[in-house]
Parts: structure tokens; sequence; C-alpha cells
């Protein structure tokens, strides 16, 4: 079960939940083949073939590590984000008090669609989670839950 779904509060629902892009994994990918590649071809040198391997893994799995642990999620009463698994940051801030939700996108997230997501509170706190698949779509979904619901 979710961070966000164990910490619904009664009478709260899950409006909107944004996942991770697929393009987060990438660099995992690269690590794991570079891995394999060291596993197979350094093999002559098994003293050398194994640290290097058992680090390019270890960099691949902390690489996906944010596309299966990171959430973003709108409720009808505030907006969660939970970044990291061992060590984790939390943010919440109630939809009464958010003034804003700012997308950043560079080139290559505008091409595949993803982005970064900076919610602003009043007070100027922010909670922002980075990679966020369909950025556009969580904020559309936070100005018609809003339109429709005044608060």
């Amino acid at each position: 079960m979710s961070y966000v779904k164990k910490n619904l509060i009664s009478g709260e629902e899950i409006i909107y939940q944004a996942s991770t892009h697929w393009f987060i994994l990438i660099p995992s990918f690269f690590y794991g083949i570079l891995g394999i590649f060291s596993l197979v071809f350094l093999a002559l040198t098994a003293f050398l073939s194994l640290p290097i391997t058992l680090f390019l893994f270890i960099l691949s799995f902390n690489a996906a590590l944010p596309y299966f642990v990171n959430e973003l999620a709108m409720t009808n009463k505030r907006v969660i984000s939970k970044k990291g698994f061992i060590r984790r940051d939390t943010s919440e801030l109630k939809l009464s008090k958010l003034e804003t939700i700012e997308i950043k996108q560079s080139v290559l997230g505008r091409i595949l669609g993803f982005g970064k997501i900076i919610c602003i509170g009043t007070g100027g706190s922010e909670t922002f989670i980075d990679n966020i698949d369909h950025p556009l779509e969580f904020r559309k979904k936070f100005l018609e839950y809003t339109d429709k619901n005044p608060q």
C-alpha cells in the first residue's frame, strides 16, 4: 500500500495521483548494461570485475529507486508529496492554503511529457517533485477541482 493511501484521513479521497516518468529509468538501464558488460568481458580478471560490477549494479538500483518510491497525490483536502525510501521526505499542503502550482519542463521534458511540479502555499511554503509524468494534467485536475469546490 502506498504512503498516500496509508495516510488518508477520514473523509479524504484521492482526486489525482501523479506517477514518475519512465525517463528516469534510463540511467539505471545504462548502469545495468555496463554492469553486465563488466561481468562478462572482465571475467578474466575476477578481482577487478566483481567490485566494478557490484558498484555498477548499486548505481543502477540507486538510479531506479525514485521511479518506484516517489509519490505525489492530490486529495480533496491536501497535496501530499513523498520522496525517498529509507531517508524519507514528506510534505503536505492543504488545498485551501495552496496558492499556485508551477510546472518546470526542459525541452526534452516537453517532448517526452515530464517535468517538475512545484506547489507553492501561502507564506511561501512549497513542495516539489521531479520527473512527474504529465505534469500539466496534475495542474489541470487541481484547477478543475478548486473551481468546482471553492474553499
